[in-house]
């Protein structure tokens, strides 16, 4: 009896956090308990996204039709006809060597002078991130990163042991006199930077910006982790080369990903930097991941090199030059002209600011009220987040929807500042 009313009283526990006697969830650790959390809350507004018939501006992946599905699909037929990839033959330790020459060449076209032996294939963007702070990284060592940055990239950084220093970002990029002092007082062992179309800001450095940068860490030999992620979506205008152009001392780490124009049925990163780093990188690959012989890379390189990507790519930028075009008209004509942004030249996101004094949860629960969500500013802080920053991305909804969602953010805008002014007034009469 005694027994079945344990087992009665653990029934009605919540039974998927406690196992074999043991609370899992205290067991993790507390930065994975946030990341559960975060990834929780965001599976949760994604659902409430879809079942509402919220305009949501937080997704990251490209909507499945894009795909080139018949063009894939025929490089993939190709691959497996022909027969000659076997693992054996692939360079499987450092990813298939036809795909790492096709992104050789295609790094050689943008300035950069590399080889296949220089180049690791990863899962991911995010994967690289793992790899290379696992390289470099060590409880006593110091990296500087900009604020606002990248958050996956905060995130895989919160799992190391690094120190880290921000410095702020200003219109023009990474402010350089204030990384210029930071260096000087207390060299750190990285940078990381993201010099096109900067996540979440949208900005792109100048050329003179890159040169600077790279001539700071020259002088006291610091590496720099330069983020391509968005490299390829140039949208208007001409690109500007990486920094890793201009890199003579291998001292740039360079991380590119097909991720922008092939999300999310492929999602393969690359890294190019020094051979000595990449052997190493790809040591680390092998104990943490090893995989087995991949179908896909082979054909992705067919993709490539019989020109299928880059005739994908002008398609994938025709279509993000109409919803970047819609998303500004749509913030000038709907927006309260005391909200800040930026006017980016390529990517895939705006990023705003709305100067008043609020907080961001405030100001995401009026949005959900008139039916939109996005990403708040302080995912892409890893310290001190400012509050009223927010991120739009548009990667999977379409002009039409672009359109809506802004128009309903100028909504909540308008009634949330309206709110404030009268209950300000109020506090006053009071």
């Amino acid at each position: 009896m005694d027994v079945m009313q344990t087992s009665s009283a653990s029934c009605s526990k919540e039974t998927w956090d406690v196992s074999g006697g043991i609370d899992w969830t205290d067991a993790f650790s507390e930065m994975s308990r946030k990341i559960i959390q975060d990834g929780s809350n965001g599976f949760h507004h994604i659902k409430t996204a879809t079942s509402r018939g919220l305009v949501n501006f937080s997704q990251s992946d490209l909507n499945t039709q894009l795909f080139p599905t018949e063009e894939f699909k025929a490089c993939m037929v190709m691959s497996l006809t022909r027969g000659k990839q076997t693992p054996q033959s692939n360079g499987a330790s450092m990813g298939n060597s036809a795909l790492r020459e096709a992104i050789a060449q295609r790094m050689r076209q943008r300035g950069v002078s590399t080889s296949p032996d220089e180049i690791l294939i990863t899962g991911s963007i995010e994967e690289s991130y793992h790899l290379v702070l696992r390289l470099l990284g060590q409880s006593d060592r110091r990296l500087i990163i900009e604020a606002p940055t990248n958050r996956h990239f905060i995130t895989a950084l919160r799992f190391t042991g690094f120190h880290v220093a921000t410095v702020p970002m200003r219109d023009d990029g990474l402010d350089l006199d204030m990384l210029e002092r930071t260096m000087q007082s207390n060299p750190p062992c990285l940078v990381y930077t993201i010099p096109n179309f900067h996540d979440p800001t949208g900005i792109t450095t100048s050329q003179n910006h890159r040169e600077r940068l790279l001539f700071l860490c020259e002088k006291v030999h610091v590496p720099i982790i330069e983020d391509g992620t968005q490299d390829e979506m140039t949208l208007f205008g001409k690109s500007i080369h990486p920094i890793k152009a201009m890199d003579h001392n291998g001292l740039v780490i360079y991380l590119g990903t097909f991720a922008p124009a092939l999300s999310p049925t492929i999602r393969y990163g690359w890294i190019v930097a020094p051979r000595r780093c990449i052997r190493g990188l790809a040591a680390i690959q092998r104990m943490s991941c090893p995989s087995a012989f991949d179908l896909v890379q082979p054909a992705l390189a067919l993709f490539l090199q019989d020109g299928s990507y880059g005739l994908h790519l002008k398609r994938i930028h025709r279509i993000f030059q109409r919803r970047m075009q819609v998303a500004i008209q749509a913030v000038e004509a709907e927006l309260p002209s005391d909200i800040l942004w930026e006017h980016p030249k390529g990517g895939q996101f705006l990023w705003l600011f709305a100067p008043w004094d609020c907080s961001d949860t405030e100001l995401l629960s009026a949005a959900h009220h008139n039916g939109i969500h996005y990403l708040s500013g302080s995912h892409y802080f890893y310290r001190d987040a400012v509050s009223g920053f927010l991120s739009l991305r548009f990667q999977m909804i379409g002009e039409r929807r672009i359109e809506e969602g802004i128009k309903r953010l100028g909504c909540t805008f308008y009634q949330f500042k309206e709110d404030a002014d009268r209950s300000r007034l109020c506090s006053l009469s009071e």
